[in-house]
């Protein structure tokens, strides 16, 4: 071997040494000349992959039972290497951090999408609002393998920006029974909603039009039922379709938003779900991931059938500068949250016609974010169930930036919740990471309570706080020690259903907003076996004394007839946290610093939860005040405003 070989292999090894943290399953190996690699390489348990360029040799070894990426080096493995008397140098392959010197994606809209990046957006540059997408892009996910099919009123197929990842497999006309799911164009353009939803998930990357999806590697396909009257069977068909093929439903519609409503999925509704969750995705479930609603304060996600299916994986949004947007909605059933409009700033995607548009908004445009980040989740480990899934984006979820809300609860298991943003905002980093390494979870588990029946008046403007006694079904195959998703079944009538809220404490004294207050349900029939649900509760043991309490706000009697608690889980902890060492869990610790360090760019409040954020910000009272006044009129409005529009 020559002086300026040795040498040049020597370079090699310090540049891995001091670039990257990251490690891979395969070895650089330089032998005795002579050598046999291949020898040596099963001696050992690992492939010879053959020599390294023209350094002779210089071998590629592969170990088969090694992850492909992980964050600890083999020492063992490359010692063994190492003092193989045959082996001159062994040395474990990682993985650099090398970028473009030119700009990162050519797409007009790019600059725009500050919620997906904050490396590369102009005037946000350096912003943290965001879903850090681009790390998981760094890391080789795009949700390649992925199959999304958006559930609205069409698909725009052949638009330049999306006509490359259609999948006819994906897709269906149930409005004209065909197989075209293109919106139908009209007067007004009321049909541009799928389109813009499509966009965000997989619209492509550096062709110059639009902007960049999150999970820009996965087919997205469409159907159009939201165009005309819809039926339970037709429905049925569209959660239902070709779920075989489909990994994923985006749906950003529901019953109205007017705060008055009460449905969910019925009847062969619910039988196509509970098929989906049994034989989707080769019997790992299909995944569902719906917009949680945008009733504003006067409404509550649990008045929505849909969003308290345990299938759903249901997404709030985040306004620019981490607020809560007017049109949020109590939701103890919503995972997470990603970003939409709030005062200013809505989402770029693209629109009919072949067009983009810098307009999308509200919770319609918060899912399919959500959507096109569990497509990338999947690219990470496509052995996931659909509950396994639930748990990494519980995971994957922080709240640190949202720290200046009132509200945040850290329940037993150590996380935080709030009931405008779930377990925070979504981090599509934090989000592979956690799937890459992923141990599927234990058998999913169902345990009763007894029905217990009361006949308790709930007097005008009182409380009344009744327990239930669980043992989560301890000692049965149906054992809940580690909760899931929570369903509180209630029976109650009253004059005025708006007036009733519910609140449910756990046996580790978590407290859960489940239902509020919604002035205007003016409904007479009260809550018939209504069935509340949280999953605030992850990971905490059900084992103990529950309070649930009722306050009827209103000046109508109201009588609790029955309830029962209807819990999900396993009945083993999941290993905690089974995230890698650098995903670390969040805390309240040091958050205010974080938050002053963001005070130049907040939105008025952001700083106010923080005392020594008050002098960094000094807050425009006039324009607040014009702000709120805003709000307050569009409130009074909302209530004719329908999520799907």
């Amino acid at each position: 071997m020559t002086k300026n070989v040795l040498v040049l292999i020597s370079i090699l090894f310090l540049g891995y040494q001091v670039v990257s943290c990251e490690f891979t399953n395969d070895w650089i190996v330089h032998l005795e000349d002579g050598e046999d690699a291949s020898s040596v390489a099963e001696q050992h348990g690992f492939e010879n992959r053959g020599q390294i360029s023209s350094l002779k040799n210089v071998y590629h070894f592969k170990h088969p039972a090694v992850r492909k990426r992980h964050h600890r080096r083999k020492r063992d493995l490359t010692n063994t290497l190492q003092n193989h008397e045959k082996v001159l140098r062994a040395e474990q392959d990682e993985v650099l951090s090398l970028q473009k010197r030119d700009e990162a994606y050519n797409d007009p809209a790019w600059h725009e999408q500050w919620y997906l990046n904050s490396e590369d957006s102009g005037p946000y540059e350096a912003y943290k609002y965001n879903i850090n997408v681009e790390k998981a892009w760094a890391r080789g996910y795009n949700g390649s393998g992925a199959v999304v099919c958006v559930v609205d009123d069409g698909l725009e197929k052949d638009h330049v920006d999306l006509k490359d990842a259609y999948d006819p497999l994906a897709s269906w006309d149930l409005q004209d029974d065909d197989a075209d799911p293109s919106p139908r164009y009209a007067y007004g353009e009321p049909n541009a909603h799928g389109t813009r939803c499509a966009g965000e998930i997989a619209s492509a990357p550096n062709n110059s039009v639009c902007g960049v999806g999150v999970a820009y590697g996965a087919k997205i396909g469409g159907i159009r039922i939201l165009d005309g009257s819809v039926t339970r069977i037709m429905e049925s068909k569209a959660l239902g379709h070709n779920i075989d093929h489909v990994d994923i439903f985006s749906a950003s519609w529901g019953p109205p938003d007017n705060g008055k409503s009460m449905d969910g999925p019925k009847g062969i509704t619910s039988m196509v779900l509970e098929e989906a969750m049994a034989k989707g995705r080769d019997g790992k479930g299909t995944i569902y991931v719906w917009a949680s609603g945008n009733g504003g304060k006067h409404d509550d996600c649990n008045a929505d059938g849909y969003q308290t299916l345990r299938y759903s994986v249901s997404i709030s949004a985040v306004g620019l500068n981490g607020d809560t947007p007017y049109y949020a909605e109590p939701c103890a059933s919503a995972l997470a949250s990603t970003f939409s409009s709030g005062f200013v700033h809505s989402i770029a995607t693209t629109d009919i016609h072949g067009a983009c548009t810098t307009r999308h908004s509200g919770t319609s445009a918060a899912a399919p974010i959500g959507a096109g980040l569990v497509a990338l989740i999947l690219d990470a480990n496509h052995n996931l169930t659909w509950r396994d899934v639930q748990h990494i984006l519980v995971r994957a979820a922080v709240p640190d930036r949202l720290y200046h809300h009132e509200g945040w609860v850290r329940n037993a298991a150590g996380r935080a919740t709030n009931i405008f943003f779930g377990y925070g905002t979504l981090d599509a980093e934090r989000a592979v990471k956690i799937a890459e390494n992923w141990t599927n979870i234990g058998d999913d588990h169902q345990c009763e309570s007894p029905k217990l029946t009361y006949n308790k008046v709930i007097a005008a403007k009182k409380s009344i706080e009744v327990l239930i006694e669980f043992d989560g079904c301890e000692g049965t195959d149906s054992y809940v020690k580690s909760m899931e998703h929570i369903y509180l079944e209630i029976d109650l009538t009253t004059g005025k259903r708006g007036d009733i809220s519910v609140e449910l404490t756990s046996p580790s004294n978590t407290k859960v907003a489940i239902m509020s207050k919604r002035q205007w349900d003016m409904d007479t029939n009260g809550f018939r076996n209504w069935r509340l649900m949280t999953v605030f509760l992850f990971g905490e043991d059900p084992k103990g004394t529950w309070l649930v309490k009722f306050t009827n706000n209103g000046d109508k009697v109201a009588q609790l007839k029955s309830m029962f608690l209807d819990v999900f889980g396993t009945s083993e902890a999941p290993e905690d946290d089974q995230a890698n060492e650098d995903v670390t869990p969040s805390s309240d610790q040091n958050v205010c610093d974080d938050l002053c360090a963001l005070a130049e760019h907040a939105y008025y409040d952001s700083a106010e939860r923080c005392a020594k954020c008050n002098s960094v910000v000094e807050v425009d009272i006039e324009r607040r005040n014009a702000f709120i006044k805003k709000r307050e009129n569009f409130e009074k409005e909302s209530h004719r405003y329908v999520r799907s529009v």
